[in-house]
């Protein structure tokens, strides 16, 4: 049930990552194989599979990233079970340290970060939630952006400090409008990494901030389960992805088909 779920909930966004592979894919290629007398099969297998490998391989970093704090499905199909075969370390945590209330072993997880927001006083505020998820993007930011910004031709900057610009300029004028696109993609990742994470928002939030994916498990009981409310969180914390999504796609298609490959 909950490998259905996943495969219904992402074959979307994946199937747009990989539209945007394709779109990318050139086809004079093709047609030459085509006129080479080569398959269908061995044209995708030796043409087509290698230049669309990065991002591919990409998407599955999405994913694989993505399982590991997977926490509103697993528990509201199976809460780990049966047993411990679909216990998240997400579920781990919020078990151990809500149910059981054996609050060392959910402190062990994010202890040492734990400590620092207390010291820091950064314990429930947007501050705090917002350095912890800009600090868990960035290298996956700049790792994205790199292939974006390597697209862009070096002669366009060298032109634009001939007319005296100066660096700042070069950066504000002519790389952020050309990488836009990439920019946008790059924002619609990260928003969904920061939206669909559980264990640190339970960590570190209590009364006054709580995301989504902590809220939805206040409805959960030792006595009873409020379903509907559930259903009704589960429902608007789609909305913003939606959204986002669908404001940023053709930002999205066109970013990855630019940058990504050659990152």
């Amino acid at each position: 049930a909950i490998i259905f779920c996943e495969i219904w909930q992402w074959t979307p966004f994946m199937f747009l990552i990989l539209l945007a592979a394709l779109s990318n894919v050139d086809k004079s290629q093709t047609e030459a194989a085509e006129i080479d007398g080569a398959s269908f099969l061995r044209a995708f297998r030796y043409i087509v599979l290698p230049a669309i490998w990065p991002v591919m391989a990409i998407a599955i970093l999405i994913r694989g990233i993505d399982l590991f704090r997977i926490f509103d499905i697993n528990w509201t199909l199976t809460k780990g079970g049966p047993g411990a075969m679909t216990k998240t370390i997400s579920i781990y945590a919020y078990v151990q340290g809500f149910k059981q209330f054996e609050t060392s072993y959910t402190a062990a997880i994010a202890f040492p970060l734990f400590l620092l927001y207390v010291w820091l006083g950064w314990v429930d505020s947007y501050v705090g939630l917002i350095l912890l998820y800009t600090a868990f993007s960035l290298p996956y930011v700049i790792w994205m952006m790199r292939g974006y910004i390597e697209d862009i031709p070096l002669e366009l900057e060298e032109s634009a400090l001939v007319d005296g610009c100066i660096r700042g300029e070069v950066l504000w004028k002519v790389v952020l409008p050309m990488a836009r696109t990439g920019l946008f993609a790059t924002a619609v990742f990260t928003f969904i990494f920061a939206w669909n994470d559980f264990l640190f928002a339970l960590v570190l939030t209590r009364t006054e901030v709580t995301t989504y994916t902590v809220q939805v498990t206040h409805y959960f009981g030792g006595q009873s389960n409020l379903w509907a409310k559930i259903a009704a969180m589960s429902v608007l914390g789609t909305i913003p992805v939606f959204f986002t999504v669908a404001v940023m796609q053709r930002y999205l298609v066109r970013g990855i088909s630019m940058g990504a490959v050659k990152g």
